[in-house]
């Protein structure tokens, strides 16, 4: 019921519609907004309203894969979606959820940031397009762990470079604005996070050593953040050149303050978060400013704007003080936590762990929304939270 609510207000607060430069490209076919990246703009966690240590059912109100009866991520992720919560999307390569399908595994959502941004709600099968407006449409092109590369010439996980997907769309729609997520992967955050989890079992912080890996490779994610946004402009060369470009940083989904201090595993357990709280604080004061300072420096140098999304969830992540685990929309965190350590109570897929929720996407695509309707380079979502 909340979740029908939350959808409802969405739907009512973005009722306006983005106008960009409508005298740059031909009004005869629809407007569009286009998203492109990795997992945090795909959707990825969008299945969960909130976190919950409560492991069956509807997960105290949290999991939108609830049928009433078994669990179908497919409601959230559609074709996308590849995991184990029920036979028909195993993973095996034959079958409605099997891997052969193009988009397996990008777990893209119904609550994407650039659906949100919109009150988009009718979402297609393989939940790239927005449907319920033929005039105005929201298309989702992003894929959980893509990396520079897919954006460029790469294809991945069964679909084609994300610049190609970009030029289709192109000729089909009046493209009013275009949003990049990405340099996530480049980095290996994912690895990063799983080798914090992993020193944490056995007793040890990860910080000093994984800051030195992050610091190697950020040089090189810059250059590569720069070649994707010289491969969209170039599948845009003979669109126009009235829509807005802008490069969106990330959010940190841990916290420096806590709500359960405490190292142990119990602590850990409980809130999700298999971290030494030192590390977390590092992650937030130092790993988050400095990705977002060099994609902000990205956009400076390529001449997009920039969507700082760094204190956008602020107050909503992970263990913070200022949030709850439950599906209170109020009180919510805004990240998917890390659900019984695989063990015997976790819920859904380890890959949905420390990304926008569902709350946290809806937010995000209000962010995004103000940030195409304003003028000027940079844009700041502060979270009324924090």
């Amino acid at each position: 019921m909340r979740t029908s609510i939350v959808v409802v207000v969405s739907c009512l607060l973005f009722s306006i519609s983005f106008t960009g430069n409508s005298n740059a490209q031909p009004t005869s076919r629809p407007r569009a907004v286009v998203s492109l990246g990795d997992s945090f703009i795909a959707g990825e966690g969008g299945r969960w309203a909130g976190n919950s240590n409560i492991a069956i059912n509807d997960r105290g109100g949290t999991d939108r894969a609830w049928t009433g009866t078994s669990y179908d991520a497919r409601k959230i992720y559609g074709n996308t979606y590849v995991g184990g919560d029920s036979p028909a999307d195993s993973g095996s390569t034959s079958g409605s959820g099997g891997s052969d399908r193009g988009g397996a595994g990008c777990h893209r959502s119904d609550s994407a940031e650039v659906h949100s941004a919109f009150g988009h709600t009718v979402i297609d099968a393989d939940r790239r397009e927005s449907t319920d407006d033929p005039t105005f449409k929201s298309i989702n092109l992003a894929c959980s762990g893509a990396r520079s590369m897919h954006i460029i010439d790469t294809p991945f996980k069964g679909e084609q470079p994300q610049s190609q997907q970009l030029a289709e769309v192109a000729r089909r729609t009046s493209i009013q604005g275009i949003v990049l997520s990405i340099g996530g992967n480049d980095l290996g955050l994912s690895e990063i996070l799983s080798s914090c989890a992993k020193s944490w079992a056995t007793s040890r912080t990860c910080a000093a050593e994984q800051q030195k890996v992050i610091e190697d490779r950020l040089p090189k994610m810059r250059k590569e953040v720069s070649r994707a946004i010289l491969s969209i402009r170039q599948a845009m060369a003979g669109n126009g050149n009235g829509y807005k470009l802008i490069v969106q940083s990330y959010p940190s989904p841990l916290p420096s303050r806590f709500r359960s201090p405490g190292d142990g595993y119990w602590v850990g357990w409980e809130n999700g978060t298999p971290f030494y709280m030192s590390d977390m604080v590092w992650f937030y004061d130092w790993v988050s400013p400095n990705i977002n300072r060099a994609l902000e420096d990205v956009a400076l140098e390529m001449n997009t704007e920039f969507l700082d999304l760094s204190g956008a969830l602020a107050g909503r992540e992970v263990r913070s003080p200022q949030a709850t685990q439950g599906s209170d929309p109020s009180t919510a965190e805004e990240f998917r936590f890390l659900a019984g350590f695989a063990g015997q109570f976790s819920q859904g897929d380890l890959q949905e762990a420390f990304h926008p929720n569902y709350f946290g996407q809806l937010r995000l695509g209000r962010c995004l929304h103000t940030a195409l309707d304003e003028d000027g380079f940079e844009h700041t979502c502060a979270s009324i939270n924090g």
